[in-house]
């Protein structure tokens, strides 16, 4: 993190008070694990590919609501699953789970670092995700792909992104994209986004 000094101004139109705020650099330990297995059969599912990761963070930082630095230790967690059905259709899902392990009560709330909206971007102790996602080409030679991509989060958001992409050839290629965005202002992950709908264009030429 870098070393510096921040500024904050607040007050009720009458009475203002300057806090500041000095940074440096600390050190995170990250201690993890992945595996991926594909297995002949699981639960009656043929050729069923699952993935995990573990990953233990030794003093993170974090900050409160009053803006106060915080170490706190924290697990992350990833399950993922991947089949092809009918072929050519490729499904993937997947869990993924944030916890902090020394927050000071149940009801706690804590900014990731460098997000200082006051109010705004707050997390819970326990944070989970589910992301699914689709592909399937089309035309001879496949040249034609599609991708089906979404995410929620246990606050209530949800981000939606459909991609097409056309093959010219081997080098020229053009992608039509979106995304979609809903949840609450408040929300740590789509909260600065949901009002950011967009359609993108993509061309690029390799070479």
């Amino acid at each position: 993190y870098p070393t510096g000094t921040w500024f904050t101004l607040y007050g009720d139109g009458v009475t203002w008070v300057n806090t500041e705020y000095t940074y440096k650099a600390d050190r995170v330990s990250i201690f993890g694990a992945s595996y991926d297995y594909c297995w002949d059969s699981f639960l009656g599912l043929k050729q069923l590919v699952t993935r995990g990761e573990f990953a233990y963070f030794k003093n993170d930082v974090f900050c409160d609501y009053d803006f106060n630095n915080r170490e706190k230790d924290n697990i992350g967690l990833m399950l993922g699953f991947d089949k092809y059905y009918f072929i050519d259709y490729w499904f993937s899902f997947q869990f993924a789970l944030n916890h902090i392990l020394n927050a000071d009560n149940a009801k706690d709330a804590y900014y990731d670092l460098g997000s200082y909206d006051f109010g705004k971007g707050m997390r819970d102790e326990t944070e989970t995700t589910l992301t699914f996602y689709l592909m399937k080409d089309y035309l001879p030679g496949d040249i034609l792909h599609t991708e089906w991509y979404s995410l929620y989060d246990d606050d209530g958001a949800f981000w939606f992104r459909p991609k097409v992409k056309y093959d010219v050839n081997d080098q020229f290629h053009v992608t039509l994209g979106a995304n979609f965005f809903w949840g609450n202002e408040d929300d740590p992950f789509e909260g600065e986004s949901h009002n950011n709908d967009n359609i993108f264009i993509e061309v690029k030429y390799d070479f």
